[in-house]
């Protein structure tokens, strides 16, 4: 029986990860892995962040780093779902405007998908 190899889709450029418990440096380097799968030019990312439980500072810039890093690309990143503290922490006056956030992943999408500016307001 031969092994199994993993084989990029290089045909999608989409990808939706769900975040919990905590966002740290082994996460955030799963969401790498993920969008090095996408196309290099205009990928789309959702982070699905209604299961976060807790977002520090920390956490906050890795996020913001990683859309950045989306947008240098040509593309567009989202956080939906964001609630509690994980919301708060999202839409304090430092970051709003950095983070495109929806309530829905579902809103995300319709958002993503339209070719519009990055957009999306909080829960």
């Amino acid at each position: 029986m031969a092994a199994h190899e993993e084989v990029p889709d290089y045909g999608r450029s989409w990808a939706a990860v769900v975040l919990s418990e905590r966002l740290d440096a082994a996460t955030a380097a799963g969401i790498e892995r993920e969008l090095k799968l996408l196309p290099s030019a205009g990928p789309r990312l959702i982070l699905e962040a209604s299961r976060l439980e807790d977002l520090d500072d920390h956490g906050c810039e890795m996020l913001v780093s990683l859309a950045d890093a989306v947008r240098e690309r040509g593309g567009r990143m989202a956080v939906a779902g964001a609630r509690g503290g994980t919301l708060r922490a999202l839409t304090r006056p430092g970051l709003r405007g950095r983070l495109a956030l929806f309530a829905t992943v579902a809103e995300a999408v319709l958002d993503l998908d339209d070719g519009s500016a990055p957009g999306g307001s909080p829960a």
